[in-house]
């Protein structure tokens, strides 16, 4: 096995991706790429009112009443699916600096990680699932810090559920393996054993 690693760590949001990304970069003394800050950089990029900044303005999106939940849900997708499209640079640069490099995000999709994984013998993915919609939207209600939830952020978490179930379906036709986000406090070591990190 090379020693030049490439972790994916998917899931939807609140599933613990993040918080298990870094300490597995950490452990390892590994780069770590949030695919957050690429759709943040692409949402920039882009003009007030065009198409690319409406797809990747999911967020805004979230508080229109207007908006459902299965709206939010397929709108997360295509967006998934244009930023993965520009992920290859942000992982290359990465990678041409760090010999071992962990990627996070709920913005991974399936298909996108097992082509990576085709070409790249280095390479390898696990997708985080939480199957309970209420654990999401409790997850989602703790980050919050808040003790009320509006109800554009009940909807919210009713998308990323939607989205989560999706991502775990993907996964799962892809070959990709899946790991429980519960129970939390084992989290990190059964990414790690699915990762064969």
């Amino acid at each position: 096995m090379t020693d030049r690693r490439l972790f994916f760590i998917g899931g939807a949001t609140a599933a613990g991706k993040t918080t298990t990304a870094r300490a597995l970069s950490r452990e390892l003394g590994a780069g770590w790429l949030q695919v957050d800050t690429v759709w943040l950089a692409l949402k920039a990029a882009f003009p007030e009112g065009s198409p690319e900044r409406t797809l990747l303005s999911l967020d805004e999106h979230a508080r229109l009443e207007s908006t459902t939940a299965d709206e939010l849900c397929a709108q997360h997708i295509a967006a998934s699916r244009f930023i993965c499209d520009a992920l290859p640079a942000a992982i290359d640069h990465q990678r041409s600096t760090h010999r071992t490099l962990v990627v996070d995000g709920a913005w991974l999709v399936p298909a996108f990680v097992a082509d990576i994984k085709r070409s790249d013998s280095a390479a390898d993915g696990v997708f985080i699932h939480e199957p309970e919609a209420a654990e999401v939207k409790q997850a989602m209600k703790t980050r919050r810090g808040v003790s009320t939830t509006l109800p554009w952020q009940r909807r919210g978490a009713a998308a990323w559920w939607r989205y989560g179930e999706w991502l775990a379906a993907e996964a799962r036709s892809a070959g990709l393996p899946i790991v429980a986000a519960r129970p939390r406090e084992t989290l990190q070591e059964r990414v790690r054993a699915a990762l064969r990190a």
